[in-house]
């Protein structure tokens, strides 16, 4: 993967943003943003190649703080305690087939423990688990590009803006790392619904621990099948591969647009157990996303906006500078609050694999606020 040097991840990002309005020019204003030389510079891939240089992030503890929901983590680490055990009894006996009864009571009562944990927070999820910590916010994480790094070059000036400097927020990014569900689904009343699914970007480590602590997090916890492995059997808790949260109350989102903000909703997480580390498959958690308006396409949703203070983004307009670069004004105030800049990187099968970096608008200056890259792998 590209990005094996920041996590399992792989991914990247990038932005857009515009110059001061005047009093006679609005943010839809083509005068506003260097039009002709960042649309004849970027409007093909070859162009779009290599513009990304993206290392992720420099506060590890941050990080790692805003990944981590300890209810969860607590579970986990008891479930992969007893998964890793009974994989090394399974190597040591070059079978994943493990009949001897004395292998049975070495590896059972961890395996047991492991149960008892995930039955336990499966009923305290139904209400949800108070925590005494406080999560970070997604903008305390420092993320910086490379030295080769090109976002600066085709990136208008950010201006300055404090509508997002609060924090109060979660961000995720889009298309092309959100995938269209197949089948036919429904709402609570009984109404069509799509939906949509994704966990490639970096802030799918982050969001689950985000909401939790936002929201609560009360959901009904159902499992996911047995993982599969390279090395060794079907890694599962008594058949429990991986914790699905169907939240009771489901969280509401804005999907961003071209055609503006569309409502909709986070409808679940699911969690493994333990990482299959099977290269192509993200490990990281896999969230469900719902629309109930209408159809809607996957590659239409360039981020998803959650705001945590109560405040509207029904007013969000999305200016697209070329194929590389576009930002959202989410106020109306003529200021874009988040950019996108996409490019492509060579792969190891000779591919054009997609990169993107998201920005938001903090004080006037633009921070990556998500990534995402193309598993490059084969």
């Amino acid at each position: 993967m590209k990005f094996s040097r920041i996590a399992s991840l792989c991914l990247i990002v990038a932005i857009a943003c515009k110059q001061p309005a005047t009093d006679e020019t609005t943010a839809s204003d083509s005068s506003l943003y260097e039009t002709d030389t960042l649309a004849a510079a970027y409007d093909d891939d070859e162009a779009m190649r290599e513009i990304i240089d993206y290392y992720g992030s420099i506060d590890t503890d941050i990080e790692l703080a805003l990944a981590t929901y300890t209810p969860l983590d607590q579970v986990l680490t008891t479930a992969r305690k007893a998964i890793y055990f009974k994989d090394s009894i399974e190597m040591a006996r070059q079978t994943i087939d493990l009949t001897d009864p004395e292998d049975s009571a070495l590896f059972m009562p961890n395996i047991n423990k492991a149960y008892e944990a995930i039955l336990s927070y499966q009923q305290a999820m139904k209400s949800g688990i108070k925590v005494n910590d406080q999560a970070p916010k997604l903008i305390d994480i420092l993320r910086t590009p490379g030295a080769s790094d090109k976002t600066s070059e085709i990136l208008p000036t950010a201006d300055n803006s404090n509508y997002l400097s609060h924090g109060n927020f979660f961000f995720m990014g889009g298309a092309p790392f959100i995938q269209k569900l197949e089948g036919t689904f429904e709402a609570l009343d009984g109404s069509a619904e799509v939906r949509f699914g994704t966990s490639e970007t970096e802030n799918a480590n982050y969001l689950f621990n985000s909401i939790a602590h936002q929201f609560g997090g009360a959901s009904f916890v159902t499992f996911g099948p047995e993982l599969d492995s390279y090395e060794s059997g079907p890694q599962d808790i008594k058949g429990i591969g991986s914790l699905i949260h169907s939240f009771i109350d489901r969280i509401p989102v804005y999907f961003i647009t071209e055609q503006g903000p569309l409502k909709g909703n986070l409808i679940s997480v699911r969690v493994k157990l333990v990482p299959e580390s099977l290269g192509c498959i993200s490990d990281e958690p896999y969230y469900t996303f719902a629309y109930g308006d209408g159809d809607l396409d996957a590659n239409d949703i360039l981020g998803i906006y959650i705001p945590y203070n109560n405040t509207s983004a029904d007013q969000l307009k999305v200016d697209r500078l070329n194929r590389a670069v576009w930002m959202a004004d989410v106020n109306a105030d003529g200021i874009a609050d988040f950019a996108c800049v996409s490019g492509y990187f060579e792969g190891i099968s000779s591919d054009m694999m997609s990169e993107v970096l998201w920005f938001a608008n903090i004080g006037g200056e633009w921070r990556i606020i998500d990534a995402g890259a193309a598993a490059d792998c084969t």
